[in-house]
């Protein structure tokens, strides 16, 4: 299943153990694998701030139809720091091999 940015940004983002953390505002892709190397996830209370959350794909636990579910261990960045914090590419045609409906 493929799955579009207007799509996947509209999708609340959730903790296995259910904690709301926001929604997609902004990705980052290697242009040399084609990957996304990490998902920035904000509250829209956030919005404004420089508060928000990196995911990187290895911590998508499932993507469904109407949520994404992340690894409980997801921590808060600076986004400031986050342009600094190294991430590994992961080719996109894994995230899209993940997604369920």
């Amino acid at each position: 299943m493929r799955i579009n940015f207007q799509k996947l940004k509209s999708l609340p983002v959730e903790t296995e153990s259910g904690n709301l953390l926001g929604h997609i505002v902004d990705l980052e892709i290697n242009l040399e694998a084609f990957g996304i190397n990490k998902l920035e996830i904000q509250d829209k209370k956030w919005i404004g701030t420089d508060q928000s959350y990196l995911i990187g794909p290895e911590q998508i636990v499932k993507i469904l139809g109407d949520k994404i579910i992340v690894q409980d261990n997801i921590k808060k960045i600076e986004a400031e720091t986050s342009a600094k914090t190294p991430v590994v590419a992961t080719p996109a045609a894994t995230l899209n091999s993940e997604m369920e409906r």
